[in-house]
């Protein structure tokens, strides 16, 4: 179970020398069979969760087959040394420090983990619970298209809530359970669309600092997520302000806003959203050799104008993969009478995606319809108040 990758040219990894700790103290108890199939069943859930890409190899060149025989457990169980280390803080009642040390130092070092080698195993389990039963929200969909650093820190507030992973509340009220597991990663959404407009470090104490002593509130049973959210709130409104965050959301060209965008406007049209395996569409595209007619169509002067335009973020929605690349570089009209289903005139209609049904809905019955300059700057005019007002809890 715990090779080393050496031979096939990959390192160990301190989840495999961890791990292979932890089955020798196994072996030492006769715990060997229960670890083993506690183990089984990690390696599955974790496996299922790379392929969802729920998780990332921190190598991209890694070989996939040998990820599927081998998942790397190191994210895994740096989500655990960050709930520990939250824990041991609370019952110290000290404030949480903010250096982070290393996977095998702390693990060796700090937690007495061999004489609990079971309960650690399946307090694994439980963290990858925890991301299975997520990967269920279409918030933490969109949340992973952003800065990843957010998972160090999710787990850690539902490790001593499982009731609301596994919906067996004494009210059984699953209703609930979605609506605060949906607060609790709204908080971590608003704050990581700031660090992706903004220019400020991620280790400033804006971002992580802010996080690591929210994170001992995460553990504390004695805080809810009302003072948590309190705290969030608090934070955004104290360190930005709305205007500067709009100017800033206008500026940023990021994909991620574009997921965002539609996420909270499906919301504010009541429309189900779902992500799947969605493309970023421009609606006014290059177009090859008819790039000159697209600029006039759209009041656009200049190459310059027109490459300003083409990435601004109103002029990017999600669109089915299959139906982006089959409208190509079509004309806006064509991209609204066109569908899904009809293989030879792609186009908006009957796609999932709030924003296509809506450009069909409002567009498709004037005579000649133009995507203008004007237009563009209208609804990026919009994305940012829209996005604006999530970010602050308006």
């Amino acid at each position: 179970m715990f090779n080393s990758l050496n031979g096939d040219g990959e390192p160990l990894r301190d989840s495999d020398i961890i791990f292979a700790k932890l089955y020798s103290e196994a072996l030492s108890k006769n715990q060997k069979d229960s670890f083993l199939k506690i183990w089984k069943d990690n390696r599955e859930k974790l496996g299922n969760l790379y392929k969802r890409k729920i998780f990332i190899p921190s190598n991209s060149r890694i070989n996939k087959n040998l990820l599927d025989k081998n998942p790397d457990f190191d994210p895994v169980l740096d989500q655990y040394m960050f709930y520990l280390r939250a824990k041991k803080a609370v019952s110290d009642g000290v404030e949480l420090d903010t250096t982070t040390p290393g996977l095998r130092n702390f693990f060796s070092n700090n937690v007495n983990y061999p004489n609990n080698v079971l309960d650690f195993s399946k307090k694994i389990f439980d963290i990858l619970e925890v991301w299975e039963k997520l990967s269920n929200y279409n918030t933490l969909s969109v949340l992973l298209k952003f800065n990843q650093n957010f998972k160090h820190f999710i787990p850690s507030y539902f490790l001593d809530k499982m009731y609301l992973i596994k919906n067996d509340n004494e009210a059984n009220d699953n209703e609930a359970n979605d609506n605060e597991i949906n607060n609790f990663l709204n908080l971590f959404l608003r704050l990581f669309t700031l660090y992706e407009i903004d220019e400020k470090s991620y280790s400033s104490g804006l971002f992580k600092t802010f996080l690591l002593k929210r994170q001992v509130q995460f553990v504390n049973s004695n805080i809810n997520l009302q003072e948590i959210s309190n705290e969030f709130d608090k934070h955004i409104k104290g360190k930005w302000d709305i205007e500067t965050v709009k100017k800033l959301i206008y500026s940023c060209t990021s994909d991620a806003l574009v997921f965002l965008n539609d996420f909270l406007f499906a919301k504010e049209i009541n429309y189900k959203f779902v992500i799947s395996q969605p493309e970023i569409e421009h609606i006014m595209c290059r177009c090859g050799r008819n790039s000159q007619t697209v600029r006039d169509n759209a009041n656009i002067k200049s190459e310059s104008e027109f490459k300003n335009y083409l990435n601004m973020l109103g002029n990017k929605i999600l669109l089915e993969l299959e139906i982006n690349r089959g409208v190509g570089n079509a004309w806006f009209k064509s991209k609204l009478t066109g569908t899904v289903s009809d293989e030879n005139n792609r186009g908006y209609g009957d796609s999932i995606y709030p924003f296509a049904r809506y450009l069909v809905d409002k567009y498709k019955s004037v005579e000649n319809p133009q995507w203008t300059k004007e237009l563009i700057e209208e609804y990026t005019v919009k994305a940012c108040d829209r996005i604006a007002k999530f970010i602050f809890n308006i």
